[in-house]
C-alpha cells in the first residue's frame, strides 16, 4: 500500500545521487512511498514496476542494483537488499534520518535486515562492483543459518486457513533457535486446550500472530464464555421514584386517567 513521504529540499543536491539517472533517483524516491514504517519491503522488481512505473519499460532489477551499490562519496548504499529464511527482502539505509512515519501506520511484518557489512568496500568505482557482488550474493545475509521453516510447523496447526498471512507473522516473529523452540511448546500447549478439543480453534493467521500468548500456558484452558446479562436490583425507594414519574407524565397526557 502506498504511503505519504517527506521529500527534503536536499535531496536533489545529493552529490551522490546525482550520480544516477534520473529514473533511478525516481526509483529510489518511489521505494519510500512503498516501504513500511521502518523502511522495508520485499524485494519484488516486477511488484515494485507496477507500483512505480506502470506505463514505463524500466529495469527495476538493474536499478536496485545501482541503489546497493556505494558510490565514490558516499560511506553507504541508499539500500541494502538481504535475505531471511528463503525471503528477499529491501531495506531503506538510514530510514530513520530522512522520514518520519506517522504513528499510527501499522508495525512492520518484516525481519529486520542484519548489519551491513562495509569490511573490504572503499570509496570510489574501483570497489563498487565488488559491494555489489557481496550484496547480490548474498553475503550480507544472516550470520547463522536458520534450520527452521514455515511449512514444518504449519503442516502440525489444525486450521489451514490463513497460510499467507500466518507466514508473513512467523517470519516476523520467529528469528532465532529460541524462537523456533518457543513456538513448538506454544502449538502443543495450545492443541492440548480445551480450546481446540471442544473446537474452538483459530484461524492459522490469527494464532501466528499471537502464538508467544501459549509459550507458559500449561494443561486444560477453558475457551472464554459470556455471561448472562443480570439487571442490577432496584431498591424500593427508587420502584416508588418511578411510579410518581409514570403518573406525572400520564397525568398530564390525560388528565382523566388514573394510575394506580
Amino acid at each position: 500500500m502506498a504511503r505519504i513521504r517527506y521529500l527534503k529540499p536536499d535531496f536533489f543536491k545529493d552529490e551522490d545521487l546525482v550520480e544516477h539517472p534520473h529514473w533511478i533517483r525516481l526509483l529510489f524516491q518511489g521505494l519510500w512511498t512503498i516501504a513500511d514504517k521502518e523502511g522495508r519491503l520485499e524485494d519484488r522488481p516486477a511488484r515494485i514496476k507496477v507500483d512505480i512505473f506502470p506505463y514505463e519499460n524500466t529495469d527495476i532489477e538493474k536499478g536496485l542494483t545501482e541503489l546497493a551499490k556505494i558510490k565514490n562519496h558516499s560511506q553507504r548504499p541508499f539500500i541494502q537488499r538481504y535475505e531471511v529464511a528463503g525471503e528477499r527482502y529491501i531495506a531503506i539505509v538510514n530510514w530513520h534520518k530522512h522520514q518520519k512515519p506517522h504513528h499510527t501506520e501499522k508495525d512492520s511484518l518484516i525481519p529486520e535486515p542484519p548489519p551491513l557489512n562495509l569490511k573490504g568496500m572503499e570509496k570510489g568505482m574501483g570497489s563498487v562492483h565488488q559491494a555489489s557482488r557481496e550484496l547480490r550474493n548474498g553475503e550480507i545475509t544472516v550470520k547463522k543459518p536458520l534450520s527452521f521453516s514455515f511449512e514444518e510447523i504449519y503442516l502440525k496447526y489444525p486450521s489451514k486457513v490463513g497460510k499467507k498471512r500466518a507466514e508473513v507473522h512467523f517470519k516476523a516473529s520467529v528469528k532465532t533457535e529460541q524462537d523456533w523452540q518457543d513456538i513448538q511448546i506454544a502449538l502443543k500447549n495450545y492443541l492440548k486446550s480445551d480450546t481446540v478439543t471442544k473446537g474452538f480453534i483459530q484461524n492459522a493467521s490469527t494464532w501466528f500472530n499471537d502464538w508467544r500468548a501459549w509459550v507458559n500456558q500449561k494443561g486444560k484452558i477453558e475457551p472464554y464464555k459470556p455471561k448472562e446479562w443480570t439487571p442490577p436490583p432496584v431498591s424500593d425507594q427508587d420502584q416508588k421514584e418511578v411510579r410518581e414519574m409514570i403518573k406525572k407524565t400520564v397525568h398530564k397526557a390525560t388528565p382523566n386517567c388514573e394510575v394506580r
